[in-house]
């Protein structure tokens, strides 16, 4: 990975659940630098799928699902759900790292 006018050599780790990924076209990569001082690697792929040819007589429905909302829906109609997945998500990890935070502290000053 060229940095600056530098080479930086990585060593990366991966699991099983990565090796079937070794096949698969690698897109780009970007090196990401965390809150907890770690650098993590964001590496996205790309594939080409062929699609099945289809009757004219059958009906599709696409369906698409994101934290925040559901959209579902063909040439005739689209149907859009709010989960508000995502909000109830945040507030849940900013009180957890609130708790955590507070426990931790603790077991500083007792030491």
């Amino acid at each position: 990975m060229l940095h600056g006018r530098r080479w930086v050599m990585l060593r990366l780790f991966h699991g099983k659940y990565h090796d079937k990924f070794r096949w698969i076209k690698l897109d780009e990569a970007q090196l990401v630098l965390k809150r907890d001082s770690n650098l993590y690697m964001n590496v996205s792929f790309s594939q080409m799928v062929t699609l099945l040819e289809i009757n004219a007589n059958v009906k599709i429905i696409a369906v698409d699902v994101n934290e925040n909302v559901i959209i579902y829906g063909n040439e005739d109609f689209i149907e859009r759900f709010e989960t508000n997945e995502g909000i109830i998500r945040t507030r849940y990890f900013l009180k957890r790292r609130r708790l955590q935070t507070k426990i931790r502290g603790k077991e500083l000053r007792k030491k």
